[in-house]
């Protein structure tokens, strides 16, 4: 018994008629008749019950057809895990819905000095970051909620605040706190590359001109000689001078957690990264 058997098994039970399958298979018909006959000689037992135009599955055709599904997904996951398991060898690829976890994420990978290939990449749909790692085409995903899916780890790795950074000379200035209620309408600079907080600032923030800045040098002289105030975080407000103040955003959606989506079969080889990540120098990153 082959593969290629149980997919045509597979493709007669969606498809029902041995014509529509053949077309959609991209074979004869005879050779596909051919190969359910070989099926019925290799199980001993028959899956058919024939009359003279027509073949449908009978009580052991219809329990083949639910295994043979069974073992196709069983290929496709194993398929997946043994790209994945390559591909972490070899070339790390990482996927996040957010810049400061991935830049932390990306720190503690090469201060361990691994002669892996890392690529990384900011992606604001998360469903896209879990397809992408269930597919096995990216190793870690970076995401702002936790999700459960058999054969895979989904762990905590940080959490990070949004907060507003203001010139020592603004109105606000001396607030102990902000809410987005009190800041909306105001014009904010925003540096352009920051995935799902940029959804919830539009969100929370409809009346708000959100200038969103692309180029990082640009973004940077901005903050340092405007009057305009400025989206952060925790994270990554670090390397800031002295020059402004950062007042937290209490609202309670205006922190996030963030968690570390991958295969189950690389644990033991993101997990230490994953507990150390409190130890992240982030002047350094």
């Amino acid at each position: 018994m082959e593969f290629d058997q149980l997919e045509y098994l597979i493709a007669f039970g969606k498809y029902r008629t041995l014509s529509k399958a053949a077309e959609k298979l991209n074979i004869s018909q005879p050779a596909l008749t051919r190969a359910m006959q070989k099926l019925e000689f290799d199980f001993k037992v028959p899956l058919f019950a024939r009359t003279k135009n027509r073949i449908v599955f009978n009580e052991n055709g219809e329990f083949a057809l639910k295994l043979a599904q069974d073992m196709i997904r069983q290929k496709e996951a194993m398929y997946r895990k043994i790209l994945a398991f390559d591909q972490a060898n070899q070339h790390i690829v990482i996927d996040s819905c957010a810049p400061m976890p991935l830049a932390g994420f990306r720190h503690l990978l090469l201060k361990k000095k691994t002669s892996q290939q890392i690529t990384s990449e900011l992606e604001e749909d998360e469903e896209m970051i879990i397809e992408a790692v269930l597919e096995g085409q990216v190793t870690i995903g970076i995401l702002s909620r936790p999700i459960s899916i058999k054969g895979f780890r989904c762990l905590h790795l940080c959490s990070e605040r949004l907060y507003l950074s203001l010139r020592k000379d603004h109105e606000f200035a001396h607030e102990k706190s902000l809410s987005f209620q009190q800041i909306d309408g105001m014009s904010i600079l925003v540096k352009k590359e920051i995935g799902v907080w940029a959804a919830l600032c539009r969100k929370a923030l409809p009346k708000s001109k959100l200038l969103f800045q692309e180029n990082r040098e640009v973004y940077d002289e901005i903050m340092r000689m405007s009057i305009l105030p400025v989206f952060r975080t925790d994270l990554s407000s670090k390397k800031d001078d002295d020059s402004r103040v950062l007042i937290p955003i209490k609202d309670r959606f205006a922190q996030l957690d963030f968690y570390v989506f991958y295969s189950s079969e690389l644990d033991t080889r993101f997990r230490k990264i994953i507990d150390s990540f409190n130890e992240v120098d982030w002047t350094k990153v």
